[in-house]
């Protein structure tokens, strides 16, 4: 039975729409080994959300996250490995290089007013 307004088509359509959410959701980061065995990775920062929120790396690997502001003001912030962006306005773009010496999961943020508590938060999960 096909409702009335639909086709055979819809449930097809649907399919195809989740297909490529999870694909995006996927595409966890951008990332770039470099020559020198670091990785390179980008994250965009906008109105409460950082892109991607989650975030792998491997223990004893260096990491140089370029942090780039969408809209508003932001930082990157990671308490555990003592990381710390400045404060960039729209526009702007500020690299940040750490090694994790630890493995785990570990949350990033934006440390601007409430932007925390209004979901800017991420995860960095380290591995082997």
């Amino acid at each position: 039975f096909i409702p009335y307004g639909s086709s055979i088509l819809d449930p097809a359509r649907r399919i195809w729409q989740i297909y490529t959410m999870m694909v995006d959701a996927m595409l966890v980061y951008r990332l770039v080994r470099c020559v020198d065995g670091s990785t390179e990775i980008s994250v965009e920062g906008g109105m409460f959300y950082f892109k991607p929120n989650v975030i792998q790396a491997k223990k004893g690997e260096v990491i140089k996250i370029t942090f780039t502001n969408k809209e508003g003001f932001h930082d990157f912030v990671l308490d555990k490995f003592n990381v710390k962006s400045k404060v960039i306005k729209a526009g702007e773009s500020e690299t940040i290089e750490f090694t994790p010496d630890e493995l785990g999961e570990f949350e990033f943020y934006c440390s601007v007013g409430d932007h925390k508590q209004k979901g800017m938060v991420g995860k960095l999960i380290v591995g082997n």
